[in-house]
């Protein structure tokens, strides 16, 4: 009877050493998720008229204020060095070049933000968006607002390995809303809308099979 279970014990034992041999050493897995949970605005008005020139300049400076949940479900960690709104060069999907509009987070990120495994965090950004400046009567260009804004993410995961994955942050429709005073300069308002699911950005491995 003993040795009976001295052998279920030693299998045990094997088992029990390959398991953790296989966790530490083979099972990569991750899973980075993010959703957007909420999205807030303001936007700067100031003028400037010169009774000389005959001139008013308007100035109006968007900001948008997003808050995502990230999430790593897995083994191994990532690491989260940066984040930037770019617009969309197509209304459907996140697609950005170079000379894209795009801002950083106003308030910079010291050091990177590590995903360890099976972690949630949240994360709450500012960013302004690009100024809308008029002299007299002109109307602004809403279309440098308009459209489909993106989060652009740099993360690396334990090897190494870069990835720069995009979420659809928000579309914005910007609207001029006249203001009770007629010599006021019309309010702008960025009339944002965003999805609330999440979205997997970057994935490596499957299911565990323990």
């Amino acid at each position: 009877m003993n040795g009976v279970m001295s052998g279920f014990m030693s299998v045990g034992a094997i088992i029990l050493s390959t398991w953790t041999t296989y966790m530490t050493f083979f099972d990569d897995r991750y899973t980075l998720t993010v959703a957007m949970a909420s999205i807030g605005s303001s936007v700067q008005t100031s003028s400037y008229s010169s009774s000389i020139e005959n001139v008013r300049e308007t100035r109006r400076a968007p900001y948008v204020t997003p808050v995502i949940i990230a999430s790593n479900q897995g083994t191994k960690s990532m690491v989260f060095t940066r984040v930037s709104l770019v617009k969309s060069e197509s209304q459907e999907t996140c697609s950005a070049g170079k000379d894209a509009p795009s801002a950083f987070p106003l308030k910079r990120i010291d050091q990177p933000e590590i995903y360890s495994p099976d972690s949630i965090q949240t994360l709450s950004f500012e960013f302004a968006l690009p100024d809308l400046n008029t002299r007299n009567d002109e109307e602004p260009d809403l279309s440098v607002l308009a459209g489909l804004w993106c989060m652009k993410f740099v993360v690396f995961d334990h090897n190494g390995e870069r990835y720069e994955p995009y979420l659809e942050a928000f579309r914005a429709k910007p609207a001029l809303v006249p203001g009770e005073d007629p010599e006021d300069a019309p309010r702008l308002d960025l009339n944002l809308e965003y999805a609330q699911g999440p979205v997997e950005l970057v994935s490596r491995g499957g299911v565990s099979p323990w």
